[in-house]
């Protein structure tokens, strides 16, 4: 063979080694950049049955009206300028995909140039020449972050890093500007009304709309939309003082920028103008027409009712409507508005004070709902439509139309502030002879009126209630606290200040003695001495039956039912005592659990996990976690790789939420324990989620759910 010939087959395998090196790259960057639609992800009911299923790289982000989101991603790494991530909507009862997907942001080292034509990539040539930068000079080029995104109408909106001073400008997927980047900040909140609220290289904003007009022209400080999405507000300033002026989404002015104060009400604008140091109250409506003129001292707007209530600078009242019409045909001394209350769907009425002082009660047209006038009454406590009403020196509770709840025969009646329940059900009573006690909303007395009144030393004294145990405590004196209950007679407790745990346990404190600030329950009996002020102690009630946790110092102790159950000296910093019979000693890392009787179950490595009805606990000689339920009782025992809990939607109980554990056994294989104890599905799955209150789950080929 000659020598050409030889050259000749020589360079025919480097080219061929090219070649398949061509080959293998291309393939790789092609495989890189092809689409990853992940496995299969099933979503299942807690009956076995299959909802719907999808491919998705990620769990499935399950919606309400029946749709799904999925996530496809190409095969570049997440921390790589070329990782894409992109997502659509399936509708499982329509069995209908999405047309497009959407990205999951748009934001580029650059803006994109008419060559680089898909606006949803990042730019490569980007991407090679910031490289070539940080390898020649050790730093990256100077960008701005870039917020760019896609209006409605297809342009985009982006930075302009050709500029040192970051511009905004719009520009199509080709790199055309629409709009010059001329502004120094582009807000496409407000896109689905049509509108882009523009700041100027002066900071003046205004508004343009999606043809890029100026429907306000750039001339205010401030722009936004009420928080009701009914009128645009500006703000501009004038000798040194904020002006509001109102706008609708046309740009056609509502009010000019002349007042102090804009709110809106419905289809009504409430505007307050400032005159010679005094402020003046007026109404218009949504078209700029001016109901009620800027002249009054206050004005309050009833929605419900369509009523406004205007007091005069002479401290006259008067009701009118929408229009501005007196529906009463004068004015009171003082109206008042009780809202419609949307709990006992009870509409809008008013309380009344003639001319003469004496109360009543009307609706929103003036008629009286109940035919007593009062001497007095109290709207501030209301609850509901529950009203403080008093005749001839007495008080007593009455709803809108005049029914009694609580008789007429105290001296105060006051409302439950200082509790440990929203709810509302009873008010503390002072009777003629300055007793105080607990009557229901039905005349019922759950504490007699006892002979302690409220100290009067502290100005910040109270009242102060426990629904849970109905127990009524507060200081009649300095330094001297009384706990007033509905099964136990009075006890007083000397004390700087009483603090209510919960179940009947009380924290009484002295502050000036390190050692004494000790624990109690609500007949005055002691549970223990405290070691120090900072004390943590925590309170839950188990089998009706209080259970108390201590960390005092560097020791912690157990109480359950008035008898110590336990003593640690591990130092914790705090502790939990949980409604299910578990007791939680936290150090920095992880917490140690107990019983009620005081046998230690494990730990728990997760804060989040500590109050939940099903506690995650791991045995530290094995590593391996076990379940304890609501009652805490040990539901499984510790021989799991893995548990976690979450919620999710019961189909079979009204799609109430329940808490369940996903758990994965020692073969790998991942099932889910309800909080009674029954397996919902027993361990089968290679993957399992639990995220938006449903059950995800991938299957292997032909594998089959068993319930």
């Amino acid at each position: 063979m000659s020598t050409y010939e030889k050259r000749l087959k020589e360079d025919l395998k480097i080219l061929g080694g090219f070649l398949i090196a061509a080959v293998i790259i291309s393939a790789i960057f092609i495989y890189l950049n092809s689409c990853n639609k992940g496995p299969t992800r099933y979503v299942l009911d807690t009956e076995g049955n299959i909802i719907c299923s999808h491919k998705s790289t990620e769990p499935l982000d399950i919606h309400n009206n029946n749709t799904v989101t999925y996530t496809y991603t190409n095969n570049w790494s997440e921390r790589s300028k070329f990782y894409n991530r992109q997502s659509g909507i399936y509708n499982f009862e329509t069995n209908k995909d999405s047309d497009t997907l959407t990205p999951d942001n748009l934001t580029t080292d650059n803006y994109i140039s008419s060559f680089w034509w898909d606006f949803f990539y990042n730019s490569p040539k980007d991407f090679a020449i910031n490289s070539i930068y940080e390898m020649m000079y050790h730093s990256v080029p100077y960008t701005h972050t870039n917020y760019s995104c896609t209006l409605n109408n297809g342009d985009v909106y982006l930075l302009d890093h050709r500029s040192y001073y970051t511009k905004y400008g719009i520009a199509n997927k080709f790199g055309i500007w629409v709009d010059k980047p001329d502004y120094d900040y582009l807000d496409t909140s407000y896109i689905d009304k049509g509108l882009l609220f523009v700041t100027t290289s002066t900071d003046l904003k205004g508004v343009m709309n999606l043809e890029y007009k100026w429907i306000i022209e750039p001339n205010f400080s401030r722009i936004s939309i009420d928080n009701n999405d009914t009128y645009i507000q500006v703000m501009k300033k004038k000798d040194g003082t904020d002006c509001y002026g109102a706008y609708d989404f046309d740009g056609h002015v509502i009010l000019d920028a002349d007042y102090s104060y804009i709110h809106d009400f419905g289809s009504l604008l409430y505007f307050d103008k400032k005159d010679n140091g005094r402020h003046y109250c007026g109404i218009c409506d949504l078209n700029g027409n001016i109901i009620l003129e800027p002249s009054y001292e206050d004005i309050d707007i009833d929605e419900s009712s369509e009523r406004i209530i205007t007091e005069d600078s002479d401290g006259n009242y008067m009701l009118l409507d929408f229009s501005g019409n007196d529906v009463l045909g004068e004015s009171f001394k003082y109206i008042e508005c009780l809202k419609q209350s949307f709990v006992s769907n009870i509409p809008s009425f008013f309380i009344i004070q003639d001319n003469n002082g004496k109360y009543y009660i009307c609706d929103k047209d003036g008629n009286k709902l109940a035919d007593s006038q009062y001497d007095y009454l109290d709207s501030w406590v209301s609850s509901d439509d529950y009203i403080i009403a008093e005749i001839d020196g007495k008080r007593g509770l009455i709803d809108r139309l005049g029914n009694i709840y609580i008789n007429f025969e105290y001296k105060e009646i006051i409302r439950n502030y200082n509790t440990n329940n929203e709810s509302e059900d009873n008010c503390i009573v002072i009777t003629e002879d300055d007793c105080v006690g607990i009557v229901d909303y039905d005349n019922k007395t759950v504490i007699n009126p006892q002979k302690y009144k409220l100290s009067e030393i502290d100005e910040n004294s109270d009242y102060y209630y426990a629904y849970d145990a109905d127990i009524m405590f507060f200081p009649y004196d300095i330094n001297n606290w009384v706990i007033l209950s509905s099964n136990s007679e009075p006890v007083e407790i000397k004390c700087d200040y009483l603090e209510y745990l919960g179940s009947g346990i009380f924290k009484a404190c002295k502050y000036h003695d390190q050692y004494c600030d000790s624990v109690i329950d609500y007949k005055g009996q002691f549970i223990c001495e405290l070691r120090q002020h900072d004390s943590d102690v925590s309170v839950s009630t188990f089998n009706e039956k209080p259970l108390i946790a201590i960390i005092s110092g560097c020791y912690g102790s157990i109480f359950y039912d008035g008898s110590k159950v336990l003593d640690i000296d591990d130092y914790s910093y705090h502790c939990i005592s949980n409604s299910n019979g578990t007791v939680l000693f936290w150090t920095t890392a992880e917490a140690k659990v107990y019983s009620a009787d005081g046998e230690y179950l494990g730990i728990i490595e997760d804060p989040d996990e500590g109050q939940k009805s099903l506690l995650v606990v791991k045995d530290e000689s094995t590593g391996l976690y076990g379940l304890v339920g609501k009652n805490g009782e040990l539901l499984l025992d510790y021989e799991y790789k893995y548990i976690e809990t979450s919620c999710i939607v019961n189909s079979s109980h009204d799609n109430k939420s329940e808490l369940v554990a996903v758990v994965k056994n020692k073969k790998g294989k991942y099932g889910i324990f309800d909080a009674n104890g029954n397996w919902i599905y027993e361990p089968q799955f290679d993957w399992v989620s639990l995220g938006n209150g449903f059950i995800q789950v991938t299957l292997r080929w032909g594998q089959k759910v068993k319930k």
